[in-house]
């Protein structure tokens, strides 16, 4: 995806408060302890805990703004699920995010095409790359072959004592047992 998008580096960021779902049943930490060991040993790919060190709720433009401060001057490509971009105008500050980044739509099972817009966006046309010269806000349709798995099916698979090695890597599977997470 880094060179689909030509982007350099992704940020994975675990939200500490999401806003529009219920609260996490594991504890922040055990998440980003997670989130580390699946993405360890990926190159260009930064786990980013600011989220979680920040108070209050997980507002996506906040965190932007703040890459943003760190990084003046660097291109933003934020990464959605189709499912999470349809939901988009429910989002804190909405429009405020096309201001701050690209938004790359990314195909998942049972939603839309990510090149089929949602009403909201009506007449616009998803790019298919990041375009450096324009100025930032636009969609970007990533087509990439879905996995049909949800994290909601994966916590009551986990909850269930059902069969899951497939879909988590070794060091998370483990870590979830050893944490008794999600029992």
């Amino acid at each position: 995806m880094l060179a689909q998008l030509s982007i350099d580096v992704i940020h994975v960021v675990p939200a500490a408060v999401p806003p529009l779902r219920a609260q996490p049943s594991a504890a922040p930490e055990h998440r980003l302890r997670m989130v580390e060991l699946a993405l360890k040993g990926r190159e260009n790919v930064v786990v980013d805990g600011r989220e979680l060190e920040r108070a209050g709720t997980s507002y996506t433009v906040l965190t932007l703004e703040s890459i943003h401060e760190e990084r003046p001057g660097s291109r933003l490509v934020l990464i959605l699920g189709r499912d999470a971009f349809d939901s988009l105008p429910k989002w804190h500050r909405f429009e405020d995010l096309r201001a701050l980044a690209d938004i790359a739509v990314v195909n998942r099972p049972g939603f839309d095409d990510p090149g089929r817009l949602p009403g909201w966006l009506a007449g616009e046309t998803p790019a298919t790359a990041v375009d450096p010269l324009a100025p930032p806000g636009r969609i970007i349709a990533v087509d990439m072959p879905p996995r049909d798995i949800s994290a909601t099916a994966l916590r009551r698979a986990l909850a269930g004592h059902g069969r899951v090695e497939d879909m988590l890597p070794p060091a998370v599977l483990s870590y979830i047992r050893e944490h008794h997470l999600y029992e």
